[in-house]
């Protein structure tokens, strides 16, 4: 029997194969779970990464309205209007209207900010705001699409609302119109 251990100790026997066999197999594994901790680490990070720059947005979303409501009131007139180094600023809030169009319906909404020359005439305007939205509509449901689209138009246009405006202000007057928005569909 000596003999036979001996000879089965040179050749390796069968109970020598198996630890040898296991351990490959366990390296394996260990390196397969090693790989999937580090996929699903590198996952989790990669999605709480995402999730935060989602967080941050919407309360960088949430902070942008209530200064973009202070800017609107100031510009509005609620507090005497927001002053420049070029004048007041009065906005309009937006306005559609159907232009002429013979062929088809065509629409246009328009934001614009009306530049005063006066501080005193934020009141004012904010006081005729009705007539001075009638002249607006006026204007703009006078004109075609096509007037419009160009740059030139534009220009054009922005001269006759002046004109328009600056008819239904007696203390101040319109120095600049500014078109915010400005959609043709």
């Amino acid at each position: 029997m000596a003999a036979e251990d001996a000879h089965d100790d040179a050749e390796g026997g069968n109970e020598g194969d198996k630890p040898k066999k296991s351990k490959p197999k366990v390296l394996i594994l260990v390196i397969v779970g090693v790989v999937v901790l580090a996929l699903v680490a590198g996952g989790s990070f990669f999605a709480a990464s995402m999730m935060g720059g989602k967080k941050k947005d919407a309360k960088e979303s949430k902070e942008e309205p209530k200064e973009e409501k202070k800017e609107e009131k100031k510009a509005e007139g609620g507090e005497g209007g927001k002053e420049g180094k070029n004048g007041n600023f009065v906005s309009l809030e937006p306005i559609i209207v159907n232009l002429s169009a013979e062929e088809g319906k065509r629409y246009l909404k328009i934001t614009m900010q009306l530049e005063l020359t006066r501080p005193e005439g934020v009141a004012e305007v904010n006081e005729k705001m009705p007539q001075i939205k009638d002249a607006v509509i006026t204007v703009l449901s006078s004109k075609s699409a096509e007037e419009v689209l160009t740059v030139d138009g534009k220009f054009k246009l922005k001269e006759q609302l002046m004109t328009r405006v600056n008819s239904t202000l007696a203390n101040s007057a319109v120095k600049n119109v500014f078109f915010v928005e400005f959609v043709i569909q």
